[in-house]
């Protein structure tokens, strides 16, 4: 076997062994709840497309609400932390989990992509193993993939649930498109110090 053969064997075989390796691999998902998956996509269908608000108030407007906070100017969720009290959770069980003592389930809250960007929703690590994500109809995951979504207004409005085993100040990030991570903490049923 020629020099260039056995090289391009041997690449295929290292590229084979990574690959099964990271196939193998847990990212420390919660054992707590059933269904949840290392990550999960959100379809750009399951937009919200009808908003209601106070007479006078865009409720698009996302750069003007204090109760929002800009991530990597690609997202926004609910600002949590800084002015807002915490979003509260519950004990109150989804159709999906009926009898889970230990699952606790945050209210709907708003996600806010801008139009056109891609980026990953995760939960940070240190914190997979008691938290999930679930926006539109993505099941429970660690990690979400949105977009690129189009659309006639800058920001699309998602809906969806933090999904935990206790009330507490988790932290978010938002992975860019360039690799770059911005960090977010927000407050379930507890707020953030």
């Amino acid at each position: 076997m020629n020099r260039t053969v056995s090289n391009l064997v041997l690449g295929v075989a290292l590229v084979a062994v990574v690959a099964s390796c990271h196939e193998g691999e847990t990212i420390g998902l919660p054992s707590w709840i059933s269904g949840v998956t290392p990550s999960a996509s959100l379809p750009c269908d399951n937009a919200v497309v009808d908003l209601s608000a106070a007479p006078g108030v865009d409720p698009w407007d996302v750069a003007g609400n204090p109760d929002l906070q800009i991530i990597g100017e690609v997202a926004a969720l609910r600002a949590d932390g800084w002015n807002q009290p915490a979003v509260s959770a519950s004990h109150a069980l989804d159709s999906e989990h009926p009898g889970d003592p230990a699952f606790l389930l945050a209210p709907k809250t708003p996600l806010f992509v801008r139009r056109g960007a891609a980026f990953e929703l995760r939960i940070a690590d240190g914190y997979r193993d008691r938290a999930a994500v679930r926006f539109g109809s993505s099941g429970p995951a660690s990690a979400l993939a949105v977009g690129p979504c189009d659309s006639e207004r800058e920001w699309i409005l998602f809906t969806g649930r933090f999904l935990l085993t206790e009330p507490e100040c988790l932290t978010l990030e938002v992975v860019l498109q360039d690799g770059r991570i911005e960090p977010f903490r927000i407050g379930i049923g507890i707020p953030c110090s």
